[in-house]
């Protein structure tokens, strides 16, 4: 059956001989491939070459099923065809490999039996077969390479044989037709960059641009990546346990697991479990994965939901299905789950999460009543890894034999679709077929280690296929910066791709064959790209070592800061190089240098006000605690009162803020000055605001007794009368209900560090009494 614009899917079969071919096609397979792969990606195409090299077992084989499995892939790759042919005429099947015939070569069997006995090889039978025959391919391109270049003597036939004379014949067929063009080539790199540009060619022509409206242009991203999420797993055994919660009143449902564990693949699964029941409720899918590069993901989301297709009726609401909502940091996952917490209360929501995500802690934090489905095992039975191997590789025009697939359905180690997919993609990708068994037992044994840890376990796995591409990119000098690259992604964990391809100076061509591999072990969008994997991160940042890695993330740090890219970034690689590089000694002298006076213009930078107020408090704690690190306490504090604006409200929030946060990480010394800093700078004008401060820098140095004693002579513990009703004629009763508030904060606190419970029970009322006082809209009302 042939392709068509409807499908999006691409399959192209690629005909050549084998032998003297490898290198090209496994050029090919590493690196031009996958960069079509990208492209068709982002055209919503699934790109899928056809290399036969393996794939036939050595029971279809004995069984005359050859020649039918090459001819039955080309009537499924219509209309996409490739050629290739080099010195060798290749294997010539004979009528005992035609002994069963699919359905639709029937009507060509006499023609296949034809050539069977003129004993052409079954390269050109193919070519025949798809191209020269009838001249019906709408797509197809042929590329011979040159006979000039040096190759071992096995690479050409025999001059004068028989082979070589039929190999000729068909070079001179190819030439003399007119309809598809051909191309000469010396080497795998040259015919990489004219296949490369043939198939976008095709896939452009037969999947043209098509227009679409803002809507469907929003829609359609969410709606491809879900086609994607689809398994070959049954299941349906899950399913019971999400009904149910609904059935219960549930208005939450958490898919927990793993990072890979397979929570994508369970939530795909039920939403179209939900499609295809007879249920009156709308299904909305929405992936944080699929939102454009440059795009906020919470306002992403937001218009999202705004669309006329996704709005929700009041009476019946929808089930919102949120997928990869794990790669929010933590100020979006706040206002993601602000956002659940106040939709409309007919909405259902099922939510993806994986362990040690930001959104998880905050979805916990804010209340929400959440039911779980924890993920541990997906691929639990022999029988289910067999079926997902099975149809995996048939969607390559693979095959495995019977023993190939019980030594990987039965590996105990494998237990999610992720691990399986990398696994099979490997085993696909490998191209000679006489060391395919040896070759699959290697990976299977770098899964089954004789350790029992879990995550040791995963990690030989993933080192396995790390070495596995470091040696294909040592083939063009490009193995570094593939290490280089992926371990900025460890340590940032959320970079985008220009960022990586413009700080580390990288070319766009060897991003082009860099980036297929990277996102072999990557999630996420092109602005924010995360290792699939936690325990990833340690394996990655461990392959190099110091004095490799650390100049590296220097070059970065210098780029980032310096095009003022992404403040985060430029605060996690200097804390990082610091934190796992030994302090700063695996630089050189200049280097360390270099990374001292940086450390100074980021900090001078970033405690501007208008700066710092755009800190995240993630990034607020490693400005902070790089501060302690390059100044001390006296030189700190000085910097900082250059740093202090004019208004009263700005000196308190951004002196405070700093204070609180240096708290936070442990540094008393630093934050107790701060409140003093701010008691001698409101002196004047604030006296009573001034004693609260000056009393919080007594409660943090351990001297709650005169923090007390201050309060207490403030008169704000309490609070006057008289003075309030004055206070409140004047118009400043707002500024002294907030001095009351703070006041007795403090005084809880000194009372409870003192461990005086009667007066902090005391305390505690009087602040209850004036929390009460503020309204809803957060607005003082003007009476207790």
């Amino acid at each position: 059956m042939s392709q068509s614009k409807y499908t999006r899917t691409a399959k192209v079969f690629i005909s050549s001989t084998f032998m003297d071919m490898n290198e090209d096609r496994d050029y090919l397979n590493h690196f031009i491939f996958p960069k079509i792969k990208e492209y068709c990606r982002n055209r919503y195409i699934d790109f899928i070459p056809i290399d036969l090299r393996w794939g036939i077992t050595e029971e279809e084989s004995s069984n005359g099923l050859v020649v039918n499995s090459c001819l039955s892939e080309i009537n499924g790759c219509r209309p996409f065809f490739i050629g290739i042919l080099g010195g060798r005429y290749g294997w010539c099947p004979d009528k005992n490999d035609l002994n069963i015939i699919d359905s639709n070569l029937v009507k060509d069997v006499e023609w296949i039996k034809s050539c069977l006995e003129e004993r052409l090889s079954i390269t050109e039978i193919e070519i025949r077969y798809a191209v020269l025959r009838d001249m019906d391919m709408p797509h197809a391109t042929f590329f011979l390479r040159n006979s000039n270049i040096c190759h071992p003597d096995n690479f050409y036939e025999i001059s004068g044989s028989d082979a070589n004379t039929k190999l000729q014949a068909l070079k001179d067929a190819i030439k003399s037709q007119k309809k598809y063009k051909y191309f000469s080539y010396d080497n795998p790199e040259e015919l990489g960059e004219l296949i490369y540009d043939e198939i976008i060619r095709f896939i452009d022509s037969e999947f043209p641009n098509e227009n679409c409206d803002k809507e469907q242009a929003i829609i359609r991203p969410h709606i491809e990546t879900l086609k994607r999420r689809i398994s070959y797993l049954d299941l349906s055994y899950m399913f019971p346990t999400i009904d149910s919660a609904w059935e219960r009143g549930a208005q939450f449902f958490i898919i927990f697991g793993d990072d890979g564990s397979g929570t994508s693949t369970v939530l795909a699964e039920y939403l179209s479990y939900l499609q295809n029941s007879d249920r009156n409720q709308k299904v909305i899918y929405f992936d944080f994965e699929a939102v454009p590069f440059g795009i906020n993901p919470i306002h992403a989301y937001t218009e999202f939901m705004m669309l006329d297709k996704n709005l929700q009726s009041k009476e019946n609401g929808a089930t919102i299905c949120i997928d990869n909502s794990s790669i929010l940091n933590a100020d979006e996952a706040a206002s993601l789950c602000y956002l659940l917490k106040y939709s409309g209360n007919k909405n259902r929501y099922l939510i993806t999460l994986s362990n040690n995500c930001s959104m998880g802690m905050e979805i916990i934090f804010s209340g929400i009543q959440l039911e779980f489905l924890t993920i541990c095992r997906l691929l639990n039975n022999e029988t289910g890894i067999k079926r997902f191997v099975i149809s995996y590789a048939q969607k390559f025009g693979k095959k495995f034999s019977e023993d190939q697939l019980k030594l990987i359905s039965t590996t105990s180690t494998i237990t999610n679709p992720t691990d399986l997919k990398i696994l099979l993609d490997s085993i696909i990708n490998y191209g000679y077929y006489d060391t395919l068994d040896k070759y699959i037992k290697t990976l299977i044994d770098s899964c089954t280690d004789n350790y029992s840890q879990k995550n040791y376990r995963a990690s030989v796995f993933f080192n396995k296929m790390l070495d596995e591409y470091i040696q294909i990119f040592d083939k063009i000098d490009l193995s570094q910066q593939f290490l280089n690259i992926l371990q900025c992604i460890a340590l940032l964990n959320g970079v985008s791709e220009r960022v990586l391809i413009e700080g580390l100076e990288i070319s766009l061509q060897d991003w082009s064959l860099i980036r297929p591999a990277v996102m072999k072990f990557c999630k996420g969008t092109t602005e924010r790209l995360y290792l699939v994997k936690l325990q990833w991160e340690l394996e990655v940042i461990k392959f190099q070592t110091a004095k490799i890695s650390a100049p590296i993330l220097m070059k970065l740090l210098n780029y980032l800061f310096h095009k003022s890219i992404d403040n985060h970034s430029v605060l996690v690689i200097f804390f990082q190089i610091n934190r796992l590089y030994s302090g700063i000694n695996t630089l050189s002298e200049s280097d360390k240098d270099e990374f001292i006076e940086l450390g100074h213009k980021i900090i001078d930078k970033l405690y501007l006000p208008s700066e710092f107020n755009l800190l995240t408090g993630e990034d607020i704690n490693y400005l902070c605690t790089i501060s302690t690190r390059l100044l001390d306490k006296k030189q700190f504090i000085k910097f900082i009162k250059h740093k202090i604006t004019k208004g009263i409200t700005e000196i308190c929030e951004y002196l405070t803020k700093i204070a609180n946060y240096f708290e936070a990480n442990n540094r008393l010394d630093y934050a107790a000055d701060c409140y003093s800093l701010l008691s001698e700078l409101l002196r004047d004008k604030h006296p009573k605001l001034s004693l609260i401060f000056k009393a919080q820098s007594y409660l943090i140095k351990g001297n709650p007794s005169k923090a007390i004693h201050i309060l207490k002579q403030s008169g704000l513990n309490g609070g006057n009368p008289i003075s309030n009703f004055f206070r409140h004629i004047n118009g400043s009763y707002m500024d002294f209900q907030m001095s009351c508030l703070l006041a007795n904060s403090c005084l809880l606190k000194s009372y409870l560090l003192k461990c005086d419970f009667e007066n902090a029970i005391n305390i505690y009322g009087k602040l209850l009494k004036r929390i009460y006082s503020i309204d809803d809209k957060g607005e003082w009302i003007n009476s207790f």
